[in-house]
């Protein structure tokens, strides 16, 4: 597979030339430039709160680069029903990566090829991140056993040796994903796990990535619900809207600490041993979530409470809403399951 034979100029949709370290557009004349293997299409026009957001994500991604084992049962249950086999020999879109902690998940699919889509500069720190494990993977063992061996690696530097210039199965792409620069009906399973409801034109994104997915293909969605979360809602979007957002990241996290802080002994000490460490429901408000939560590190708790509140922009989608964003696409197949009573799972076919 050509890897460069899918893009596509975001703007008029023409194919794109490679010369050297840049990809160029002839109908145009738009240039995208290629950096340390990341081809870069963030050169468009965008909103000053996608700014915002996407600069307060990207330093958050940076602070909270760790991977652990059970981020991986946490993305099947995001994707459910999809499951592991419905990846394999599939060519993947996946749109929002952030530090890439489920493009190393996936890779290990036995994908044919992922594309690794996000807007922030995280996306340079996943591709290091992602070359890192390589690198320090046992050299005796196949691309596909180093990807595994990277899910269970732990903590992720900062910092990664050269890369050995092998082929591999992903490819970092800097993009906004209300204009992608794929051609149509590219992908067989496009996800979109935690990122748009973090997009200010929501309707105009998933337009997008529907128009990439190939015909009998499958998207999946993980967005914040609007049911169960009118606490955050009232509460914390009001703090988060006129106050946290604007704070830089690595500050936010110094000052948010007390409520993270918080909320982990309120884990450890009643939701945690109540609900069986998320195994089981409980009398307790909001204990699904919670219990599910529970069994978490501090880091990883510390990771929720910044992602809630740094970005500028932030919906919580209501059954209703998604209907009447997913029924006009005239999907085959629709599959709406409500997760953890605070988050809506989404599969469509094409």
């Amino acid at each position: 597979m050509i890897e460069k034979d899918f893009f596509v100029c975001p703007l008029c949709k023409d194919k794109l030339e490679k010369k050297e370290d840049r990809l160029l557009c002839l109908k145009c004349n738009k240039e995208y430039k290629i950096l340390n293997s990341v081809y870069d299409f963030s050169n468009l026009e965008l909103s000053e709160e996608t700014k915002k957001t996407v600069e307060q994500f990207g330093k958050s991604w940076e602070i909270f680069s760790h991977i652990e084992d059970y981020h991986k049962k946490q993305f099947l249950e995001w994707i459910y029903p999809l499951k592991e086999e419905d990846f394999k020999e599939k060519i993947v879109l996946e749109a929002g990566c952030g530090k890439g902690r489920h493009s190393v998940i996936v890779s290990s699919f036995k994908v044919k090829h992922l594309f690794a889509v996000d807007l922030s500069e995280a996306i340079f720190v996943a591709e290091k991140n992602f070359s890192f494990f390589l690198e320090k993977s046992s050299p005796s063992l196949s691309t596909e056993a180093k990807i595994n061996e990277v899910t269970k690696s732990g903590n992720l530097p900062q910092t990664h040796p050269e890369r050995r210039g092998e082929i591999l199965p992903i490819t970092f792409v800097r993009s906004d994903l209300k204009k992608l620069p794929f051609g149509d009906n590219s992908f067989d399973v496009v996800f979109c796990v935690g990122v748009l409801h973090h997009i200010d034109n929501i309707e105009e994104a998933l337009l997008e990535l529907w128009r990439v997915l190939k015909p009998q293909g499958r998207l999946v969605l993980w967005v914040y619900g609007k049911e169960g979360n009118f606490w955050i809602i009232y509460f914390i979007n009001p703090l988060r809207k006129f106050i946290t957002s604007r704070i830089p990241t690595k500050i936010l996290r110094i000052f948010s600490f007390p409520l993270t802080l918080s909320l982990f002994l309120l884990l450890k000490t009643i939701y945690g041993p109540i609900t069986n460490w998320g195994k089981k429901e409980s009398f307790l408000y909001y204990s699904s979530y919670l219990g599910s939560i529970s069994p978490f590190p501090l880091k990883e708790i510390d990771n929720i409470v910044v992602d809630h509140l740094c970005p500028s922009i932030a919906y919580y989608l209501s059954k209703e809403d998604i209907e009447k964003m997913i029924m006009p696409l005239n999907p085959s197949e629709f599959k709406l399951r409500w997760h953890h009573k605070n988050s809506w799972n989404v599969l469509i076919k094409k």
